[in-house]
């Protein structure tokens, strides 16, 4: 990935950090992202809009809006809409066409993902824990033969549902 940088003083908590580069962008109030112009160009990019998003920091709250780029700003795996700001939380996957990072700073009043999901339903949790367990693995490896990848699982025809208990 090819990304220029404009250097800017800012005392933000928050940084975006890309995995595999390990390079870390120090986040401020209007820091835009773009293959064009902005303050992190991906100019490499051709997913990224030539302005694909912009980061609003007010206190010790960060938020991302998508400038209506053409494909998307997803965050955690899930595309967000666009000119609609988004809260963000630290250790949240941010993915800007073909960049995927994670955002560090503060804790957000002790919660985490799986925490901020929890009234979402199962398959909202289970997206997210996969989410957060793929991020762990590095992006070249492959599974053990005989493994079954997450999410490739399913309910073979004979599992029928067990009777119900008796009073």
């Amino acid at each position: 990935m090819s990304a220029a940088e404009k250097s800017q003083p800012s005392d933000s908590p928050f940084s975006l950090v890309n995995p595999e580069s390990e390079k870390s962008y120090r986040l401020f109030d209007g820091f835009k992202v773009g293959r064009v112009d902005g303050d992190l160009v991906l100019n490499d990019d051709t997913s990224v809009s030539s302005k694909h998003c912009v980061f609003k920091l007010a206190g010790n709250q960060l938020q991302i809006e998508d400038l209506g780029s053409r494909n998307g700003t997803f965050v955690n795996g899930r595309k967000i809409e666009a000119n609609k700001p988004l809260l963000l939380h630290a250790g949240d996957k941010v993915e800007i066409g073909n960049a995927t990072f994670r955002l560090h700073g503060p804790a957000t009043e002790g919660t985490t993902e799986l925490d901020r999901n929890e009234n979402k339903g199962p398959e909202v949790q289970l997206a997210s824990l996969m989410s957060q367990l793929e991020s762990c693995v590095p992006n070249k490896a492959k599974p053990r033969e005989g493994s079954v990848r997450l999410g490739e699982w399913k309910k073979p025809e004979s599992l029928k549902p067990m009777p119900k208990a008796k009073k």
